[in-house]
């Protein structure tokens, strides 16, 4: 097996095992004409066509941010690189230090914001599921690193994930050196951006002057680093799934707010504490409370009494043995408390292949929803929202016309701020993809204009699950 070839297998296998997709998924790659991207454009070009289960649209878009008089010519590249694999090229030029003058930002802040922005907004306009980037192994490195220094908890210690919403990492699990083997057996055409040798941004100084200084002291810093952010994902998942479960036996849902017994909160650990804190004050004002503010609260917890504390829109009282963390505004919303205790399970799930039109008979009762399997690789399940959700957008007809933060959505809509932790949505199982309410109100119905097999189900409203 050649080089080249054994390099391609590898990526495939490493996804297959890490960020799991359907190679029928259409995919918009995130190319800027270097070395990386440009790999990773024409193995992706390669994996679809491998697939005896056919191929899905790929495309490539390119952000010109006018910092370099050569990027002109990188955009040229891309679009060469485009035509010669007879794919669509979208293109967005801007000016970075202008944009970061007018908004007061660093240039690298708001290069990313804009390309990003304009990543998300291609590809829900012409319909790719996924974003393709080429963050590789010494990138999760860098990540992992950069994280540590600004002193972040578990959660930044994981890294990048692979399979990350819409964003797909499928080169995670390999090196730059040998993504550059495997452009140069390929004999690809590249750009090479002299600032990315030039300790001028952060991440630039991390990958130029500190990570080698810290391979003298371990030659295998990358790897270590690398292993790091794959424990601390493992706790993460753990501590997650844990605190959902102690919170439960906890939390006394009340009007405008949440209970609790001291005494059986101080039981717990304090990494479970953390945790429970930093829920509460999502839930009751989408806040996540400062590790300031959160030992604030645990210190009045410790020493009972009778004390409060208010930050934003959350206070948070100390009553002798009770806990109670709630909204300084308060919930005039009917049957606030009701809506709280509100279940929502799915009843009942099938699968059906076939074209999105046709099927749409299976959701003329307002029970039913009926979405992409693609959308939705492990399934879906019915959940309130969390931290970086986005949610489709369809029309009438059940055709999807994009995605935006589910907090944009319900800002849209006008619902109250202590009202949007009560509603009930149907997701993506371990994913911040939410498809719509699950509601009698309407039917969550997502179509493809092709044939393709859908998940469809029913709700079910009960006092548990």
């Amino acid at each position: 097996m050649s080089e080249r070839a054994a390099f391609e297998k590898r990526v495939a296998a490493y996804v297959k095992r890490h960020g799991r997709l359907n190679p029928q998924a259409d995919i918009l790659v995130a190319c800027s004409g270097g070395p990386d991207s440009v790999a990773l454009l024409y193995w992706l070009a390669w994996w679809q066509a491998s697939e005896s289960s056919g191929r899905g649209r790929l495309a490539v878009a390119v952000v010109d941010h006018s910092l370099r008089p050569e990027s002109v010519e990188e955009v040229a590249l891309v679009q060469a690189h485009a035509d010669h694999l007879h794919i669509p090229c979208y293109t967005m030029r801007f000016d970075a230090k202008e944009a970061a003058k007018a908004s007061g930002q660093s240039i690298e802040t708001v290069s990313r914001e804009r390309r990003y922005a304009f990543l998300y907004e291609t590809a829900h306009i012409h319909g790719y599921t996924y974003i393709a980037t080429a963050h590789h192994r010494d990138d999760q490195a860098e990540s992992i690193l950069a994280h540590i220094l600004r002193g972040s908890g578990t959660k930044g210690l994981q890294g990048m994930k692979v399979l990350d919403g819409e964003l797909w990492r499928p080169f995670l699990g390999v090196t730059k050196k040998e993504i550059a083997t495997y452009v140069a057996d390929k004999q690809l055409t590249v750009a090479h951006d002299k600032t990315n040798e030039l300790p001028m941004y952060a991440r630039n100084r991390l990958r130029l002057e500190i990570i080698p200084m810290l391979k003298q002291i371990n030659p295998a810093v990358t790897e270590a680093l690398v292993r790091l952010g794959e424990a601390a994902a493992m706790d993460e998942d753990f501590l997650r799934a844990e605190v959902a479960r102690r919170a439960t036996k906890l939390e006394r849902v009340v009007e405008n707010g949440i209970q609790v017994n001291r005494q059986a909160f101080l039981k717990e650990s304090a990494a479970v504490r953390y945790r429970l804190w930093r829920r509460w004050f999502w839930m009751i004002a989408s806040q996540i409370p400062s590790a300031a503010h959160a030992e604030i609260v645990e210190r009045m917890a410790h020493n009972g009494g009778d004390k409060q504390f208010s930050v934003g829109q959350v206070k948070v009282s100390v009553q002798y043995d009770i806990i109670q963390v709630e909204r300084l505004i308060a919930n005039h919303a009917k049957d606030a408390q009701t809506k709280l205790h509100r279940t929502v399970c799915i009843e009942t799930v099938e699968c059906v292949t076939g074209n999105g039109a046709a099927l749409m008979e299976h959701c003329r009762t307002n029970t039913l929803f009926m979405v992409p399997a693609v959308m939705a690789l492990d399934g879906v399940e019915v959940r309130t929202r969390r931290a970086g959700d986005r949610i489709y957008i369809v029309d009438a007809t059940g055709q999807c016309r994009g995605r935006k933060k589910l907090k944009d959505w319900c800002i849209d809509r006008k619902i109250p701020r202590q009202e949007r932790d009560t509603i009930m949505f149907l997701a993506a199982k371990d994913s911040n993809t939410v498809f719509g309410p699950a509601t009698a109100d309407r039917p969550v119905c997502i179509r493809s204009e092709s044939e393709a097999t859908y998940i469809i189900g029913a709700f079910k409203e009960v006092e548990s699950c």
